[in-house]
């Protein structure tokens, strides 16, 4: 967690890395085994199931739900809520994803 910023009222579960320069902000929740790749940016009221994986540069806006084992590409930016076992990346196939 070199480098790193967990906020005020941030619940993690067991077993979760959160990587250099990664961002996690007030009143996030973090489920088991997930990882947050580095200079990943979670903001406030986030809430991360288990057994996930943020990619390097990912942003996760307020008020985001992520569901158990989804992956969120690098560079992915989630703005809706998702709760199914999905792969978001960056770029053209996120947006086809979103409709």
């Amino acid at each position: 967690m070199a480098f790193s910023f967990v906020g005020p009222n941030t619940k993690i579960g067991k077993a979760v890395l959160i990587n250099t320069r990664a961002n996690v902000h007030h009143e996030a929740e973090i489920g088991d085994f997930t990882e947050i790749g580095p200079g990943a940016l979670i903001l406030g009221q986030v809430k991360i199931g288990k057994k996930c994986r943020v990619g390097a540069g990912a942003v996760l806006l307020p008020g985001v739900h992520i569901g158990d084992f989804v992956v969120v590409g690098a560079g992915a930016v989630v703005t809706k809520k998702t709760w199914r076992i999905i792969k978001l990346s960056s770029g053209f196939r996120q947006h086809q994803l979103n409709n």
